[in-house]
């Protein structure tokens, strides 16, 4: 809240905003055992993926 007080968040409802920024982040994560059978070395790491999903939040939310 105090971001979108701030004018560095769009001004949606909290809910909305923890959302869009887990959302993502924990489909992924349920999906990542399938993907790595299938994508196998070509998947990113943890740590990419989430730099990767805040980024697209940030530019999403950011104002």
């Amino acid at each position: 809240m105090e971001q979108i007080r701030a004018g560095r968040l769009r001004p949606l409802p909290f809910a909305l905003l923890v959302q869009l920024l887990l959302a993502p982040i924990a489909a992924h994560m349920l999906l990542r055992p399938t993907l790595e059978t299938t994508l196998g070395p070509e998947l990113p790491s943890i740590d990419e993926t989430c730099e990767v999903f805040t980024q697209a939040f940030l530019r999403a939310a950011a104002t």
